[in-house]
């Protein structure tokens, strides 16, 4: 039996290991009010589509970007089955 996550629990065990940096708090790791705040405000997508904290997270993932309408900020993160989590900031 599998357990399905929300998008938000998603996030916060990928910030255990990426750490993202706030926005709010320049210097610090993102806190988990702050990711719910990103998801809600559809500042995260998963596989090209806007995520909200409470919907469940697929079970299978292509692509995960972080502001996406930002061209300063977007962060694109790839899962890959012949690459383990992939952080890569886009240069603009």
């Amino acid at each position: 039996m599998t357990t399905t996550k929300t998008a938000l629990q998603a996030l916060m065990d990928i910030n255990k290991v990426c750490h993202f940096s706030s926005n709010e708090k320049k210097g610090e790791k993102a806190s988990n009010s702050e990711l719910r705040r990103w998801l809600d405000q559809s500042s995260v997508e998963v596989n090209y589509q806007p995520i909200k904290a409470n919907d469940l997270w697929p079970p299978v993932i292509k692509s995960i970007v972080l502001f996406p309408k930002s061209p300063k900020k977007r962060t694109t993160l790839w899962y890959d089955d012949k690459v383990t989590l992939i952080q890569i900031k886009e240069e603009v």
